[in-house]
């Protein structure tokens, strides 16, 4: 066989399985997205794009919200080799936060879609004329981790203690120092009225735990690195966190809510008379 037919046979054959493999290997068709806030599930479902081929199935989906990876998961069979559904728990949500799903065959092939978190439809959750969570109110629900990394909810809380959130733009800056360090000067009046306090911003959990070290803080800190709990509370600013702080009661009202940097006597005179 000469030299020049044997490399357009080798070619002919690569040609083929190339084909092959663009059979079997293919992203999937479509990915839709619908979020039940109320039962904090994200469906995530879509079709192929190729029909009955036996070696493909969806293998992986990953789940962003704002760009940040916070789960993923895997399969190893599916029911229905056309279609696909998968139900995800999400929790921690805010209004404009982006959700996104990156749905991989096992084959070759990543398809993403993305949904926008609308405004939160439960009662209580009306801001008054300065941006802020109206009196009586219902609280946001949240959780997010502290600077140790442990999980911190408000729900945790209910018909136990009080809450008291200090939003505040910068670890290590004199008013942000000033603000928090009478806070723990006076810690034992938060403690005997049954408060707990959490101080909050974008910072990273290392800056946290330097800023807690430093200034002996005896509340933690909480890493709000995508500021989903600022904008849920109207605190988020135009450039940076606007000094904002916020009172609930055990029921999960809030019943303090102003900007700037409030007494320890102001902030829990909120909660006198509310055992």
């Amino acid at each position: 066989m000469k030299k020049g037919y044997r490399i357009w046979v080798v070619l002919g054959v690569l040609g083929i399985l190339g084909i092959v493999s663009v059979a079997l290997a293919h992203p999937p068709g479509s990915v839709e997205l619908a979020l039940d806030s109320e039962n904090k599930t994200l469906s995530v479902r879509g079709t192929h794009s190729v029909q009955d081929v036996v070696a493909h199935r969806i293998s992986k989906i990953q789940i962003l919200v704002n760009g940040k990876q916070v789960g993923e998961y895997s399969y190893d069979r599916q029911m229905d080799r056309e279609r696909y559904e998968a139900n995800i728990p999400v929790d921690g949500l805010s209004q404009g936060d982006t959700l996104e799903a990156k749905v991989t065959c096992n084959k070759f092939g990543t398809k993403t879609a993305t949904l926008k978190v609308a405004a939160a439809q439960e009662k209580g959750s009306e801001m008054d004329e300065k941006g802020l969570l109206a009196l009586g109110s219902k609280a946001p629900a949240f959780r997010i981790k502290d600077h140790q990394g442990q999980d911190v909810s408000l729900e945790s809380y209910a018909g136990k203690k009080n809450v008291v959130l200090i939003f505040y733009p910068k670890n290590n800056t004199p008013g942000c120092t000033k603000q928090l360090c009478a806070v723990r000067d006076e810690f034992s009046e938060f403690a005997d009225s049954d408060t707990v306090v959490f101080g909050i911003n974008p910072g990273s959990a290392q800056s946290h735990q330097q800023f807690v070290s430093k200034q002996k803080f005896p509340f933690p800190l909480l890493v709000d690195d995508q500021k989903r709990v600022a904008r849920l509370y109207g605190a988020d600013g135009v450039i940076m966190i606007s000094r904002t702080v916020y009172g609930i009661d055990k029921e999960g009202k809030v019943v303090f809510a102003k900007r700037g940097m409030p007494s320890t006597q102001e902030i829990l005179s909120s909660f006198e008379g509310k055992e």
